[in-house]
C-alpha cells in the first residue's frame, strides 16, 4: 500500500489533528514502516500454529464453583435498615400511576 500525502491527510482529517508538514512527513515514514513490518509478519508460514488467546498460558486462581450452604434468610437481613416479608425493603422508584419507560 502506498502512503500518499492524500492519505495523510484523510487520516489526518478523521482524526481531527492539525499537523505541520514535518509531522505530516514523520508520519508517512512511520506508516510506511508499520506496513513493512506487517507485510513482513503475514509471509510466516502459521499453518501449524494453534490459535491462542494469551500469549501466555493463563490458571484461574478462583474457587470451584460448588454448591454451598448460604447465609440463613434471617442473618441476611438483620443488618438491612429496612426489611419485611423476608425481603430488603427499599424506597419505590416508579409510583402506581406511571407507566415504566421500555428502552
Amino acid at each position: 500500500m502506498q502512503i500518499t500525502a492524500e492519505l495523510i491527510r484523510h487520516i489526518e482529517a478523521l482524526a481531527r489533528l492539525d499537523l505541520s508538514e514535518t509531522e505530516r512527513d514523520s508520519l508517512r515514514a512511520d506508516l510506511a514502516r508499520i506496513l513493512d513490518y506487517v507485510a513482513q509478519i503475514e509471509e510466516l508460514d502459521t499453518a501449524d500454529v494453534e490459535p491462542t488467546t494469551h500469549a501466555l498460558p493463563t490458571e484461574s486462581r478462583l474457587r470451584e464453583d460448588e454448591a454451598r450452604p448460604s447465609l440463613p434468610r434471617a442473618e441476611g437481613l438483620a443488618s438491612a435498615p429496612r426489611a419485611g416479608g423476608g425481603a430488603f425493603l427499599v424506597p419505590p422508584v416508579i409510583s402506581g400511576d406511571e407507566e415504566p419507560e421500555h428502552a
